[in-house]
């Protein structure tokens, strides 16, 4: 019975040891800085063509902040 309590100790020291020295991907990760889409104008099409260029230069994974307000865009 002591021989199972020591084993199941060790398990649990092993297993805290093991997530508290590796990385985790969630933390390790580098972080992207958030993309303010730039403010809408009168042009619809402008608007859009704006915006596209900015999703497209962002870095994967980026959080985009749209602007405050209203915008019309083309579809």
């Amino acid at each position: 019975m002591k021989d199972k309590r020591h084993r199941a100790v060790l398990v649990v020291i092993t297993t805290t040891l093991a997530l508290a020295l590796s990385p985790l991907p969630a933390f390790s990760a580098p972080q992207n800085t958030p993309v303010y889409l730039p403010s809408c104008g009168a042009d619809p099409g402008a608007n859009t063509r704006s915006w596209q260029q900015t999703i497209n230069d962002a870095a994967p994974g980026s959080t985009l902040i749209l602007p405050p307000g209203v915008c019309v865009v083309a579809t």
